[in-house]
């Protein structure tokens, strides 16, 4: 025969106390509405066919044990039933239980979850994390919401120690969702169709994807499963908050909303950002989801615009030809790359666009790209930028060469003396050797050409030169061997 353990206290007391917890060994507790149980100096601890039929609040200040694997433990459901953890220390939800209401007010370290656990009406936050650790919280898709969350005492995924690193996840359900779906942080701003969709947020890290995965995204994330790829391309959501303990190392300013998107049927998975938003802790981001993907479900995070690159690449190097430089890079993933931009520098201040090389938009391979370059002399700089298909720019890479080894014919020179109107130099070479000398202006612009021949070993050259006063770059290139050679002056009155 089964026993009871009634307790009628708004029939006899205003309160009733426990002070070193309660084991429930299959009696049935019976909570009157308007009184509680405190439960001091330890937890309860529910055994197989314990129940409660609970119409007021249970304040503990030790762990939650539910060992019925039925799950069972309230009977007689209603929006009056609350669990409220009030303890100073850590404390802990274990088994799986359906509560009515559960309430947060721990000053110590919060509550966390050690088994999948299901709330009918609210979750409420008044002082304290909620862990959820590698387990789910279900809110029921009618009343389960979550109330009075803040920075200070937040829904969390931790590993027991490390913020973000947890797989738990608190979700619900709703037909046809728009709004702030059980109070979870994400507004649907346009109503997204559909029956029994399931809105889901989550607190585990994001890594990025090609040059991303050097960058993370914030600790929480949102999906909405499953609207179909049709459903949502146009549609509209809202991210409402995000708590400074969550931003992971990010600017809150520089914030923006990224998608798991797939480029086609056969392509990779990635996080792509979408294109011109961007949230404060505070602002919310308003834009229209990425359509065109095969994904059936929506999954979004944030993350910093400036810390991410869409292309990895692998490396950039100039090689020296006889008469030209050839420019070889490798990337070993592309995400939304439009092309490649080469710029060419000789005092690698100013640069002068080169020419644009396409990229291959997305890719999970290393890839190649070259191309073919005749500068003027040597040593100059070359700088490789990429621009994805939002327009925005990012440089990659700056490199210098040098090509004196591939020299035929030893030869140097070396400047005398100059002024506004003369430049001297000596010739050190191979008799016979034809040059031609050039001088530079700051912005690469060429002034002034000269042809040379060397007739002696070591032969002293007089130039009519017309320059302001400013800083320059001659460059004397051997003809034969391609050789350059190059030398700043200062011209001053």
């Amino acid at each position: 025969m089964k026993k009871y353990f009634i307790i009628t206290l708004c029939l006899i007391f205003t309160t009733h106390a426990f002070s070193q917890g309660l084991i429930n060994n299959g009696a049935n507790i019976v909570i009157t509405n308007s009184t509680y149980l405190y439960i001091d100096n330890g937890g309860y601890v529910n055994n197989p066919n314990g129940e409660i039929e609970n119409d007021g609040t249970i304040k503990l200040t030790g762990d939650w044990i539910n060992n019925d694997a039925a799950g069972g433990v309230f009977t007689n459901t209603n929006s009056s039933g609350e669990v409220e953890f009030i303890g100073n220390s850590l404390q802990e939800i274990g088994g799986s239980t359906v509560f009515e209401n559960l309430t947060v007010n721990n000053t110590g370290g919060g509550v966390y979850i050690s088994d999948n656990n299901r709330i009918t009406y609210n979750l409420t936050l008044n002082a304290g994390d909620f862990d959820l650790r590698d387990y789910d919280i279900y809110l029921s898709p009618t009343y389960g919401q979550v109330l009075n969350e803040a920075g200070s005492r937040r829904i969390k995924s931790t590993d027991g120690v490390n913020d973000g690193q947890g797989t738990g996840e608190i979700y619900t359900y709703k037909d046809n969702p728009s709004g702030n779906v059980a109070n979870l942080g994400l507004t649907i701003v346009d109503q997204i169709p559909g029956s029994n969709l399931r809105i889901v947020r989550g607190h585990r890290v994001q890594q990025g994807t090609g040059s991303f995965t050097s960058n993370s995204s914030v600790f929480r994330y949102y999906r909405i499963e499953t609207p179909g790829s049709s459903a949502y391309p146009t549609k509209r959501v809202r991210w409402e908050t995000i708590w400074t303990d969550e931003l992971n190392g990010h600017n809150s300013n520089e914030l923006i909303m990224y998608q798991w998107t797939q480029e086609n049927s056969t392509g990779n998975q990635f996080w792509s950002p979408l294109p011109d938003n961007n949230s404060g802790q505070s602002v919310p981001i308003q834009r229209s989801l990425r359509g065109g993907t095969i994904i059936d479900y929506v999954f979004i995070t944030l993350g910093s615009e400036t810390n991410p690159l869409p292309v990895e690449l692998i490396d950039f190097t100039p090689y020296c030809n006889e008469s030209s430089i050839k420019l070889i890079w490798h990337t070993s993933s592309e995400n939304a790359a439009d092309y490649f931009s080469l710029y060419r520098s000789y005092d690698a201040i100013n640069f002068t666009f080169v020419a644009s090389i396409p990229a291959a938009g997305y890719s999970n391979q290393e890839l190649k790209y070259e191309y073919e370059d005749k500068p003027s002399h040597t040593p100059v700089y070359y700088k490789l930028t990429q621009t994805d298909y939002d327009g925005k720019t990012r440089e990659l890479d700056i490199k210098s060469i040098s090509c004196s080894n591939y020299s035929s014919e030893a030869f140097d020179f070396e400047i005398l003396g100059n002024n506004n109107s003369t430049l001297s130099i000596k010739l050190k070479g191979k008799l016979g050797n034809e040059y031609e000398l050039k001088i530079y202006d700051d912005l690469g612009r060429i002034l002034y050409t000269k042809e040379l021949i060397q007739n002696e070993a070591q032969e002293r050259k007089m130039l009519n030169i017309n320059l302001i006063s400013a800083v320059y770059l001659v460059s004397l290139t051997n003809k034969s061997s391609g050789e350059v050679k190059t030398k700043k002056i200062i011209i001053a009155k």
